[in-house]
């Protein structure tokens, strides 16, 4: 399945955008997709309360969004030394062209964090350790373009580190027919 010019540049787009919601410092790009693909300054505008940063590239513009309330919330056990911490964002936005054409984005990052904490039995020694025991982070983003309801994409994307080792990467795009994996 071949995709018009505009749809692989409003997906690409906010494939890269939403690399930097998960906060990765480095994205690589590949050579196969460099080779396919046009360099495009990004323009940076306002940000109103409740707000994205309006932003244009090439012939796309960020043309209205909404970003709403961050809810979470934490417990702990009674002495605080085992604890989670759960954080979900939620935002959309609307990505437009000069043709008219939209893509429509509806998107939620969700974070998990699990700790364990050392407890001060008195000054100057501890019982226990700090230790990280689960750091995931799970972004989904709904793309519908032009309006086309049958036409809905999901990206999807998993960061996990458990305890002290390398994290995890998992993302893909998918239209229910086609997997894209990234």
């Amino acid at each position: 399945m071949v995709f018009p010019i505009r749809r692989i540049s409003a997906l690409g787009f906010f494939i890269l955008f939403s690399g930097c919601c998960i906060a990765q410092k480095n994205i690589t790009i590949p050579d196969s997709l460099s080779a396919h693909s046009d360099m495009r300054k990004v323009k940076l505008g306002s940000q109103g309360p409740g707000k994205m940063w309006k932003m244009s590239f090439g012939d796309y513009t960020v043309f209205s969004s909404k970003k709403g309330w961050t809810a979470g919330g934490a417990r702990s056990n009674f002495f605080n030394t085992k604890t989670e911490s759960k954080t979900t964002d939620k935002f959309s936005f609307l990505l437009t062209n000069k043709l008219n054409d939209t893509a429509r984005v509806n998107a939620a990052n969700n974070i998990l964090i699990k700790t364990l904490q050392e407890i001060e039995i008195i000054p100057g020694f501890s019982w226990g350790e700090n230790e990280l025991l689960l750091k995931s982070r799970n972004f989904s983003a709904y793309i519908n373009i032009n309006h086309d309801t049958s036409e809905t994409w999901a990206l999807l994307m998993h960061v996990a580190r458990v305890h002290d080792s390398t994290a995890t990467y998992e993302a893909f795009n998918t239209n229910g027919a086609r997997r894209i994996f990234i």
